[in-house]
């Protein structure tokens, strides 16, 4: 679990440098991004785990137009260059 981490925050970190683990500091700089993992066992004896990651972008701006922004950029990072690595 940590490697994943690891390594989804370094994909994180090419797109913003604001990237915290579940909570911001008070004084973080908008817009920032939470991540959060889940993991849940598939079944006692497979020993598989199933995470969830759930990435929430904040902004303290009416415009939506950096939060949507930094949320696509993220989801072009995230999802579609891992389908082709």
């Amino acid at each position: 679990m940590i490697d994943l981490k690891k390594s989804i925050y370094a994909r994180l970190t090419q797109v913003t440098s604001r990237v915290y683990d579940h909570i911001a500091p008070a004084d973080a700089v908008y817009p920032y991004a939470n991540t959060r993992y889940t993991t849940v066992a598939e079944d006692d004896e497979s020993h598989v785990l199933r995470v969830t990651l759930e990435i929430d972008i904040w902004d303290n701006i009416r415009d939506t137009t950096r939060l949507e922004t930094l949320t696509n950029d993220i989801d072009e990072e995230i999802n579609r260059k891992l389908d082709t690595t």
